[in-house]
């Protein structure tokens, strides 16, 4: 089986629900003025606040990455370097709305650093972005650093360069090739953000098309406007996407653990240590304040409670189910994809894989709108909860895969192709002996990621989910939403380490003993 079923399958998904989509907004359009965009001052007030909520929480994630990354890249002698590093990692795999419950802790009326009301709207979704976004840029930026030229440091110390002038003339040179691609990456992040800026917005002033088309659904019974949402929403993000595909360069997201080795003087040391310290604060607050809260909470009425393990299950059914789908769409796509890098069609092998991160484009929210939109004429969409879950999760998690597999199924394809065709060997013989062996371990990560991010969606389960499909997610949200704080911090404390876990072992078991 080759790609092109997967992609036709793919395009299926994307594409039916858009139709519904553009139909419905075509014919409320035309039936309804009020929902013309350039006439409804709600549309207008939304769709500024997405965009301003995004430019900033991009302009402070970034800007302070750059610092904390020239910080790291400099301090060769910090301690705990590689368990930061680890720490920092944490962001991408905690599920949206546990990190969220963790800033409500640090800075929500009675936390560490109380806010009060005022953490709710746009400070608390800056915090919660910058939060999220603050590691994953460190670990793109990172990298920069390690491709100056030794011998460029050098050159500097005997041109008596200082810390000014050797920022100036050899890392920003090299740090505004990637600047763009990674600012990009963080905006369509926050531009497409759901569980934060629903649990954090604190009102109709604070929301963005994401929640605004959840609203439309749930609470206003409006699938017209929610279509028109959508379609906005679905040019937007193209529009950012045409932009990313033009700038991104972005480096590669592991990091080695070294320093560089450039001259630095005891005061900048000093400053050093101080951003990292500052920024290893600001990742751990709410992790450490959740923990605390938990064990001091019901620990023992929550675990004893049929609901949440219920919903633990249905998270992880949805996870593996999802992720297992995921894989399998990724190895259909790259394995077409390595043929043709092996035949020197290497454009073609790139479109490729890039028709397989089409969510990328299209965020999960607008093809759930659309398949509400879709099917809700015909059948009663709550019966379809979980599959249509499941899909689009898989969806997600499809570029993450591609990405995971992708180098090792290319590599393994260039280094093998002539040694398994002179044995004879193909099929499930060259997967046992070539394949498996070489691809266990990126197959680990792939899996464990993506089950992790399915287990800890919010968006999607939040637009179709009833009592009898409630996810961990949705049950803290549920908490949350019923200021049941002590029971949610033991949820949160619970979803966080199932998540975990779950990671570590599929990773461990599937990717080798190495990985455990």
């Amino acid at each position: 089986m080759s790609a092109y079923p997967v992609l036709a399958i793919l395009a299926f998904m994307v594409l039916g629900p858009m139709m519904a989509l553009l139909t419905v907004t075509g014919v409320s359009v035309i039936e309804s003025e009020s929902l013309s965009f350039w006439k409804s001052a709600y549309l207008r007030r939304v769709l500024i606040f997405s965009f301003w909520q995004a430019f900033l929480s991009t302009a402070l994630s970034v800007s302070l990455a750059i610092i904390v990354a020239r910080a790291f890249a400099r301090y060769g002698c910090f301690p705990f370097r590689n368990l930061i590093l680890k720490l920092f990692g944490l962001p991408l795999v905690i599920p949206a709305v546990v990190a969220v419950f963790g800033l409500v802790s640090v800075f929500g009326t009675g936390g560490w650093i109380p806010l009060g009301r005022d953490l709710y709207g746009l400070n608390g979704i800056l915090l919660a972005h910058i939060f999220f976004n603050l590691p994953l840029a460190v670990r793109l930026l990172l990298p920069a650093w390690k491709s100056i030229p030794e011998q460029h440091w050098k050159l500097g110390q005997q041109l008596g360069m200082n810390s000014w002038q050797q920022w100036k003339y050899l890392e920003w040179p090299t740090l505004r090739e990637n600047l763009p691609g990674v600012g990009v990456l963080v905006f369509m992040l926050c531009l497409t953000s759901f569980a934060v800026v629903l649990t954090l917005g604190g009102g109709p002033k604070s929301t963005t098309l994401e929640v605004a088309i959840y609203q439309s659904l749930r609470f206003d019974f409006e699938p017209a406007q929610a279509a028109v949402l959508a379609a906005l929403q679905l040019s937007l993000c193209a529009t950012v996407a045409l932009i990313s595909f033009r700038l991104q360069k972005l480096p590669e997201v592991e990091i080695t653990s070294t320093a560089l080795q450039c001259p630095v003087d005891t005061n900048t040391l000093k400053l050093n240590a101080v951003i990292l310290l500052a920024a290893v604060v600001y990742v751990a607050m709410p992790m450490i304040a959740m923990l605390f809260e938990a064990f001091t909470g019901p620990v023992r009425q929550v675990l004893s409670n049929p609901a949440l393990w219920r919903s633990a299950a249905l998270s992880l059914s949805i996870g593996m189910i999802a992720a297992t789908l995921s894989i399998l769409a990724a190895w259909l796509i790259l394995r077409s994809a390595s043929d043709l890098y092996y035949i020197k069609r290497k454009h073609k092998a790139a479109y490729l894989e890039m028709a397989g991160s089409i969510v990328y484009v299209v965020p999960p929210l607008v093809i759930g709108t659309g398949l509400f939109v879709l099917i809700a004429p015909r059948f009663n969409v709550f019966d379809w909860a979980i599959p249509i879950v499941i899909l689009i999760n898989a969806m997600t998690g499809l570029p993450f895969a591609i990405r995971a597999l992708g180098p090792a199924m290319r590599q393994n394809k260039m280094r093998y192709q002539r040694l398994c065709e002179s044995l004879n060997l193909d099929g499930w013989n060259r997967f046992k002996t070539v394949d498996w062996p070489l691809l266990r371990k990126p197959l680990g990560l792939a899996m464990a990621l993506v089950t992790a991010l399915a287990m800890g969606d919010l968006g999607v389960i939040a637009l179709f989910g009833t009592p009898e499909t409630t996810t961990l997610p949705l049950l803290l949200y549920q908490q949350l939403g019923a200021y049941l704080m002590s029971e949610a911090a033991v949820t949160a404390v619970f979803l966080l380490g199932f998540c975990l876990l779950v990671f570590w072992l599929l990773e461990g078991i599937i990717g080798g003993r190495e990985n455990v």
